[in-house]
Protein backbone atom coordinates (compact mmCIF):
# COMPACT_ATOMS: atom_id res chain seq x y z
CA UNK A 1 0.00 0.00 0.00
CA UNK A 2 1.08 3.14 -0.83
CA UNK A 3 1.52 6.23 1.24
CA UNK A 4 -0.53 9.53 0.72
CA UNK A 5 2.50 11.90 2.16
CA UNK A 6 -0.22 15.15 1.16
CA UNK A 7 -2.88 13.64 3.05
CA UNK A 8 -1.01 12.80 5.60
CA UNK A 9 0.82 16.31 5.73
CA UNK A 10 -3.31 17.76 5.70
CA UNK A 11 -4.22 16.06 8.36
CA UNK A 12 -0.67 16.52 10.85
CA UNK A 13 -1.29 20.16 10.42
CA UNK A 14 -5.12 19.72 10.97
CA UNK A 15 -4.09 18.04 14.00
CA UNK A 16 -1.58 20.34 14.85
CA UNK A 17 -3.75 22.97 15.11
CA UNK A 18 -6.60 21.26 16.78
CA UNK A 19 -3.62 20.49 19.37
CA UNK A 20 -2.98 24.66 19.08
CA UNK A 21 -6.82 25.35 19.76
CA UNK A 22 -7.00 22.91 22.50
CA UNK A 23 -3.94 24.14 24.22
CA UNK A 24 -5.53 27.76 24.09
CA UNK A 25 -8.77 25.92 25.37
CA UNK A 26 -6.49 25.05 28.42
CA UNK A 27 -4.50 27.91 29.09
CA UNK A 28 -7.90 29.34 29.70
CA UNK A 29 -10.01 27.24 31.41
CA UNK A 30 -6.92 27.23 33.60
CA UNK A 31 -6.44 30.36 33.96
CA UNK A 32 -10.31 30.74 35.00
CA UNK A 33 -10.06 27.93 37.40
CA UNK A 34 -6.93 29.55 39.35
CA UNK A 35 -8.87 32.79 39.53
CA UNK A 36 -12.12 30.99 40.52
CA UNK A 37 -9.86 28.97 43.19
CA UNK A 38 -8.31 32.48 44.27
CA UNK A 39 -11.41 34.42 44.29
CA UNK A 40 -12.83 31.33 46.64
CA UNK A 41 -9.62 31.50 48.92
CA UNK A 42 -10.15 35.41 49.20
CA UNK A 43 -13.87 34.94 50.43
CA UNK A 44 -12.66 32.19 53.05
CA UNK A 45 -10.03 34.32 54.27
CA UNK A 46 -12.72 36.90 54.62
CA UNK A 47 -15.06 34.98 56.36
CA UNK A 48 -12.74 33.92 58.83
CA UNK A 49 -11.37 36.90 59.42
CA UNK A 50 -14.80 38.20 59.89
CA UNK A 51 -15.87 34.79 61.80
CA UNK A 52 -12.50 35.95 64.42
CA UNK A 53 -13.64 39.28 64.77
CA UNK A 54 -17.26 37.94 66.23
CA UNK A 55 -15.84 35.24 68.20
CA UNK A 56 -13.83 38.09 69.95
CA UNK A 57 -16.63 40.70 70.44
CA UNK A 58 -18.80 37.87 71.69
CA UNK A 59 -16.14 36.30 74.22
CA UNK A 60 -15.18 40.67 75.12
CA UNK A 61 -18.95 40.62 75.83
CA UNK A 62 -19.43 37.44 77.70
CA UNK A 63 -16.29 38.70 79.91
CA UNK A 64 -18.10 42.31 80.63
CA UNK A 65 -20.97 40.69 81.68
CA UNK A 66 -19.46 38.07 83.56
CA UNK A 67 -17.87 41.24 85.54
CA UNK A 68 -20.93 42.91 85.75
CA UNK A 69 -22.73 40.36 87.57
CA UNK A 70 -19.64 39.75 89.45
CA UNK A 71 -19.95 43.48 90.67
CA UNK A 72 -23.79 43.40 91.52
CA UNK A 73 -23.50 40.40 93.35
CA UNK A 74 -20.83 41.70 95.76
CA UNK A 75 -23.32 45.04 96.21
CA UNK A 76 -26.36 43.19 96.56
CA UNK A 77 -25.60 39.93 98.26
CA UNK A 78 -21.93 39.74 99.70
CA UNK A 79 -21.67 43.42 101.08
CA UNK A 80 -25.22 43.88 102.79
CA UNK A 81 -24.91 40.13 104.19
CA UNK A 82 -21.72 41.11 105.65
CA UNK A 83 -22.82 44.20 107.33
CA UNK A 84 -25.84 42.55 108.99
CA UNK A 85 -23.49 40.12 110.27
CA UNK A 86 -21.65 42.61 111.72
CA UNK A 87 -24.10 44.04 113.57
CA UNK A 88 -25.67 40.88 114.62
CA UNK A 89 -21.57 40.07 116.19
CA UNK A 90 -21.71 43.48 117.72
CA UNK A 91 -25.43 42.87 119.21
CA UNK A 92 -24.22 39.96 120.44
CA UNK A 93 -21.23 40.85 122.23
CA UNK A 94 -22.73 44.28 123.69
CA UNK A 95 -26.24 42.87 124.24
CA UNK A 96 -27.97 46.15 123.62
CA UNK A 97 -31.44 45.32 122.85
CA UNK A 98 -31.96 48.41 121.18
CA UNK A 99 -30.07 48.04 118.37
CA UNK A 100 -31.42 49.00 115.05
CA UNK A 101 -30.19 47.17 111.98
CA UNK A 102 -30.11 49.04 108.52
CA UNK A 103 -33.19 48.08 107.04
CA UNK A 104 -32.79 50.29 103.89
CA UNK A 105 -31.74 47.62 102.05
CA UNK A 106 -33.71 46.27 99.22
CA UNK A 107 -34.81 42.60 98.97
CA UNK A 108 -34.20 39.86 101.32
CA UNK A 109 -31.55 41.35 103.23
CA UNK A 110 -33.81 44.53 104.24
CA UNK A 111 -36.53 42.36 105.37
CA UNK A 112 -33.86 39.93 107.32
CA UNK A 113 -32.82 43.45 108.84
CA UNK A 114 -36.65 44.76 109.19
CA UNK A 115 -37.54 41.54 111.19
CA UNK A 116 -34.29 40.97 113.35
CA UNK A 117 -34.91 44.74 114.78
CA UNK A 118 -39.00 43.83 115.02
CA UNK A 119 -37.51 41.23 116.66
CA UNK A 120 -35.50 43.34 119.19
CA UNK A 121 -38.02 45.37 119.85
CA UNK A 122 -40.63 42.95 120.71
CA UNK A 123 -37.95 41.54 123.51
CA UNK A 124 -36.77 45.22 124.60
CA UNK A 125 -40.74 45.93 125.41
CA UNK A 126 -41.00 42.72 127.12
CA UNK A 127 -38.46 42.94 129.32
CA UNK A 128 -39.71 46.70 130.07
CA UNK A 129 -43.13 44.88 131.31
CA UNK A 130 -40.91 42.69 133.26
CA UNK A 131 -39.38 45.25 134.77
CA UNK A 132 -42.36 47.88 135.43
CA UNK A 133 -44.35 44.46 136.62
CA UNK A 134 -41.16 43.83 139.31
CA UNK A 135 -41.12 47.46 140.40
CA UNK A 136 -45.11 47.64 141.20
CA UNK A 137 -44.97 44.12 143.06
CA UNK A 138 -42.09 45.29 145.03
CA UNK A 139 -44.43 48.67 145.61
CA UNK A 140 -47.17 46.35 146.41
CA UNK A 141 -44.90 44.24 149.22
CA UNK A 142 -43.73 47.11 150.90
CA UNK A 143 -47.26 48.45 151.40
CA UNK A 144 -48.16 45.08 152.18
CA UNK A 145 -45.48 44.62 154.44
CA UNK A 146 -46.03 48.09 156.00
CA UNK A 147 -49.66 47.11 156.36
CA UNK A 148 -50.44 45.56 159.49
CA UNK A 149 -53.88 43.84 158.51
CA UNK A 150 -51.92 41.76 156.33
CA UNK A 151 -50.93 37.99 157.43
CA UNK A 152 -47.12 36.96 156.94
CA UNK A 153 -48.32 34.57 155.06
CA UNK A 154 -49.92 36.58 152.64
CA UNK A 155 -46.44 38.36 152.36
CA UNK A 156 -44.68 35.08 151.92
CA UNK A 157 -46.73 33.79 149.58
CA UNK A 158 -45.96 37.37 147.55
CA UNK A 159 -42.75 37.56 147.68
CA UNK A 160 -42.62 33.66 146.07
CA UNK A 161 -44.73 35.42 143.20
CA UNK A 162 -41.96 37.84 143.08
CA UNK A 163 -38.76 35.21 143.45
CA UNK A 164 -40.58 33.54 140.57
CA UNK A 165 -41.11 36.21 138.43
CA UNK A 166 -37.50 37.60 138.31
CA UNK A 167 -36.34 33.72 137.38
CA UNK A 168 -39.13 33.74 134.43
CA UNK A 169 -37.40 37.40 133.40
CA UNK A 170 -34.01 35.61 134.03
CA UNK A 171 -35.14 32.30 131.47
CA UNK A 172 -36.77 35.07 129.31
CA UNK A 173 -33.19 36.87 129.01
CA UNK A 174 -31.10 33.46 128.66
CA UNK A 175 -33.19 33.05 125.52
CA UNK A 176 -33.30 35.86 124.28
CA UNK A 177 -29.43 36.10 124.90
CA UNK A 178 -29.11 32.74 123.26
CA UNK A 179 -31.42 33.96 120.12
CA UNK A 180 -28.67 36.65 119.70
CA UNK A 181 -25.82 34.24 119.66
CA UNK A 182 -27.92 31.92 117.33
CA UNK A 183 -28.48 35.02 115.18
CA UNK A 184 -25.09 35.95 115.40
CA UNK A 185 -23.59 32.61 114.60
CA UNK A 186 -25.83 31.93 111.52
CA UNK A 187 -24.81 35.45 110.35
CA UNK A 188 -21.04 34.16 110.69
CA UNK A 189 -21.81 31.24 108.48
CA UNK A 190 -24.38 32.94 106.06
CA UNK A 191 -20.83 35.67 106.29
CA UNK A 192 -18.62 32.74 105.72
CA UNK A 193 -20.91 31.36 102.91
CA UNK A 194 -20.61 34.29 100.53
CA UNK A 195 -17.06 34.11 100.87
Amino acid sequence: PEVNWDLARERLTALTQQAAVLAKRLDKLRSEVAAEANAGSIAIAQQLALSLVVIISLLSVLVLVALGAFVMAQRQIAIPIQQLSGQITQLAQQRDLTVQFNSEQQGEIGQMSGSLTTLLQVFSAGMQDVRSAIGRIGVAVTELSSSTDVSAHSVQHLQQDIVRLVELMQQLEQQMLQSVEYSASAATHAQQGCL
